[in-house]
């Protein structure tokens, strides 16, 4: 399953792009989250190489036309719910990397951040 930028990036690599993670956005279209490099492939501003996200089948990426205006970016202010999952593409690693985590995984990332004591899971 790709969820992070780094593994969008080694794809990418496979079909001659390369682009550093810092260029890869997620973003939601055409009912699914895709990897979509910020970097545009011809002259042709809106033809950008995207990667479905999250999904388990071996997807080779294709150049695909991708309407900018169509497209919702997922950043830490701006989320997505695929059926009853809230998703966010938040930085990791300190800001080496990327990825896309539940809204559940990102709130205990901004305790751990605060330092708050994490819950204990009760049995």
């Amino acid at each position: 399953m790709i969820n992070l930028a780094s593994e969008a990036q080694e794809r990418f690599l496979e079909i001659g792009v390369k682009v550093e993670i810092s260029q890869i956005k997620a973003a939601f279209f055409e009912g699914q989250i895709h990897f979509v490099a910020d970097k545009a492939q011809n002259s042709d501003r809106n033809l950008y190489p995207c990667i479905p996200a999250l999904s388990e089948v071996e997807v080779f990426p294709q150049i695909r036309q991708v309407p900018t205006m169509k497209m919702f970016v997922l950043n830490e202010q701006h989320h997505v719910y695929l059926s009853r999952t809230e998703w966010v593409y938040v930085e990791v690693e300190g800001g080496k990397d990327f990825a896309l985590v539940t809204d559940v995984t990102y709130r205990d990332m901004l305790k751990q951040k605060r330092g708050e004591k994490q819950p204990c899971a009760k049995v």
